[in-house]
């Protein structure tokens, strides 16, 4: 992934430390969590806004393939798997005593301990995009669906090669017609993260 993206978001704001995670898995959903909680904390014309719909789709996209096709952005899919379990015990176990109406003010009220809990770093990512003025929340939605964009660039070349072929066998996912078209152009390796 490019080095600069998280660290020149046109709003002004510097989330390289959002990028920073051991796995790719650990940075999808930590901006998932991120991107959706400033979905839900968004004013009604947003939701035509291009890049909110961009940055909400590639956003859900990438937290489907870490549930369900994990082999396709990290070799490693046991790992990744693990990852997803976790933060959904996580998720569980804050959310468990929490009614339907107070759950957005639940997450985004998360004091960040430090230490690597997924929910709680995408809850003060959050609230850093949320602390944007208003003027400039269309730089806020561009930012995001072009941090997406470029990650989904990132993730193609990640995954087990024989699992796009295998997809690619059966129509394929996006980011498996990602893969193909990077390696036909010679990009067949993940490029260097965030945290290299």
């Amino acid at each position: 992934m490019g080095k600069n993206l998280c660290a020149k978001m046109r709003c002004g704001m510097n989330f390289f430390w959002a990028c920073r995670f051991e796995t790719p898995t650990h940075v999808v959903l930590v901006w998932h969590v991120a991107t959706s909680l400033c979905k839900i904390g968004s004013r009604p014309m947003c939701l035509s806004n291009e890049n909110f719909i961009i940055a909400s789709a590639q956003s859900g996209y990438c937290a489907y393939l870490v549930a369900f096709a994990p082999r396709l952005i990290c070799i490693n899919a046991t790992v990744s798997m693990f990852i997803f379990e976790q933060v959904i015990k996580e998720a569980r176990g804050i959310l468990s005593s929490v009614l339907d109406n107070d759950i957005y003010q639940k997450l985004m009220n998360l004091p960040d301990r430090g230490g690597h809990r997924i929910i709680q770093k995408g809850s003060r990512l959050a609230n850093d995009v949320q602390q944007i003025q208003n003027d400039e929340r269309d730089f806020l939605w561009k930012d995001l669906a072009d941090f997406w964009e470029e990650y989904m660039l990132f993730l193609s070349p990640s995954g087990d090669p024989m699992a796009h072929v295998e997809h690619l066998a059966k129509g394929g996912e996006f980011v498996t017609h990602l893969w193909a078209l990077l390696s036909h152009v010679g990009i067949s390796t993940m490029a260097q993260p965030c945290n290299s």
